[in-house]
């Protein structure tokens, strides 16, 4: 909220946006004859770079300075390897501090798992 209410960033504001896609059910799949769980792509921006993982394919990579329109793919240029390597793992990193648990707040798991009674085997939904 406080990046809504005021002009300034807080100064541990992350400076690269993350997206996903799952192309499963899009006609690109029936005409690249790949399986559905090898239909996804990561990507990761800055303010200079865009970066986008693709899990069968080599990856892109696109000068958001010089070619804000994405027209000239980078990602098999060796003269960029090092911007590649590090957008890669800016994106490694990211996934690595993911909280991907839903339905009980993260934090609170480490006193919820080893005092409870589980004789009777996993009860889901039951917290």
């Amino acid at each position: 909220m406080p990046l809504l209410r005021s002009h300034t960033a807080p100064g541990d504001w992350r400076q690269y946006a993350l997206s996903e896609i799952d192309y499963s059910d899009r006609g690109s799949r029936t005409l690249l004859d790949i399986a559905p769980y090898d239909c996804r792509a990561s990507m990761v921006r800055n303010k200079l770079w865009k970066y986008i993982h693709h899990n069968l394919y080599r990856p892109q990579l696109f000068d958001m300075q010089r070619d804000p329109h994405e027209l000239i793919d980078l990602g098999d240029d060796p003269a960029h390897d090092k911007i590649r390597r590090d957008m890669q793992q800016l994106l490694i990193d990211s996934r690595r501090r993911l909280k991907p648990r839903v339905g009980a707040p993260y934090d609170d798991l480490a006193t919820m798992g080893p005092a409870r009674d589980e004789s009777r085997g996993i009860i889901i939904g039951r917290w």
